[in-house]
Parts: structure tokens; C-alpha cells; sequence
């Protein structure tokens, strides 16, 4: 799946307005789960309560994709996990757990 909306994003929505819209769909229910996650451990104490959800997701997003782009191009599974990780620290701090953990 990520690879088609990569695809589409980098290749097709640029001319198509209806992948654009059905893209643009996804990346809205993208930036809602994520947004109901961060309230979530706002709400637990996992991360600061003052954090912009909304701000934190459109950031999630943004590195999201760029790390689905970046994936085409390093098959090195340990330096994808510590690209994930050091983007997360960017945009959470160090309220990040080791991803290599899970």
C-alpha cells in the first residue's frame, strides 16, 4: 500500500485530479489517526500535554511521506528504523521509545 501512494503522490496526482482527491482522502484519514493517538497519550502522560496535535500530525504526515520516498531508495532495514526514530525525536523530543523494540 505504501508504495502506491507514494507512486501516485510522486507520479500521478500531479496530473489527475481524482487520484489528487482520493489521496488527499487517505492523507486526511492519516492526519485524524494521528491526531487521535496524540490525544491519547496526552491524555496518559506519554507526551506533553500543551504538544498542537494538529501541528504534531501535519509534521507526522509530512515525515511520513518522505520516509515512504526515502524507503524506495535505502533497503536497510536498521537505518530506516533509526531515520523513523531520529524523525520522531524531532518532532515528539525525547519522549520516544526505541522503535527497534517493537
Amino acid at each position: 500500500m505504501a508504495c502506491l501512494i507514494v507512486n501516485s503522490i510522486s507520479e500521478m496526482a500531479i496530473h489527475n485530479e481524482a487520484i489528487r482527491k482520493k489521496l488527499y482522502r487517505v492523507e486526511s484519514t492519516l492526519k485524524s489517526n494521528f491526531i487521535t493517538n496524540l490525544d491519547k497519550a496526552k491524555q496518559v502522560g506519554d507526551i506533553a500535554k500543551d504538544i498542537d496535535s494538529e501541528i504534531i500530525a501535519n509534521q507526522l504526515l509530512i515525515s511520513l511521506n518522505g520516509l515512504l520516498v526515502a524507503s524506495k531508495v535505502v533497503k536497510d532495514k536498521d537505518k530506516m528504523v533509526a531515520a523513523c526514530e531520529q524523525s520522531l525525536q524531532f518532532i515528539l523530543g525525547n519522549r520516544v521509545g526505541n522503535l527497534s523494540e517493537h
